[in-house]
Formats: C-alpha cells, structure tokens, sequence
C-alpha cells in the first residue's frame, strides 16, 4: 500500500495533467462550463422540491436541503464510477505502450 501511495506521488504531475485534460475536454463547447456542472444538479432539486413540497403536499421543513444532502453525494458516487470505466477503456492505447500507474486513469 505504501510503495503504491509513493509511486502515485512520484508521478503527480502526470495525475495533474490528465484532469486538467479531462476538464478542457468536458468543458470545451460549453458556454457555462465549468458552472454548467453545477447548475444541473441545483435545478433538478428544485424541481424534486417543489413536486413534493407543492404537489404531494410534503410538510417537511428545509426539504430542499435533505434532497441535496442525498443528490449530490449520489451523483457524484453515480458519475465517478462511469467516468473511471470510460477513462480506462480510452487511455488503452496509452496503457498498453507506457508505464504508468493504472490508478491514476480513474483518479484523472
């Protein structure tokens, strides 16, 4: 365990440069960018809150909070899993011609 935390820190710079890729990448046609990552979760609680706040006529104080207390560590979980499958079945090439550590493809 420690010889791997210490090959991740030998090769930090390269961690740095893939997420900075990934985020040019993800964000590059997008007129809100990074911002745009935000935004979606913040409307898609509102509207949670206000169906059951409103229509299902739901009498909980601060609702709205406990729904994004639970969203956004599920979306996050959520997106992280898909992101670091896809990250490894695309940095294939690269995984099978350089030595690196695979762990950085996911933390990337």
């Amino acid at each position: 365990m420690r010889g791997e935390l210490k090959e991740l820190w030998r090769f930090r710079e390269l961690l740095l440069a893939m997420v900075e890729r990934e985020l040019r990448i993800r964000y590059k046609n997008s007129v809100l960018g990074f911002f745009w990552s935000l935004l979606i979760p913040l409307v898609t609680v509102a509207v949670m809150t206000v169906v059951f706040k409103v229509f299902l006529k739901n009498e909980t104080p601060n609702f709205g909070a406990y729904v994004l207390a639970a969203y956004l560590p599920f979306l996050f979980i959520n997106q992280a899993i898909l992101d670091s499958a896809q990250s490894v079945l695309v940095s294939l090439p690269i995984v099978k011609k350089v030595y690196f550590p695979r762990e950085i493809l996911p933390l990337a």
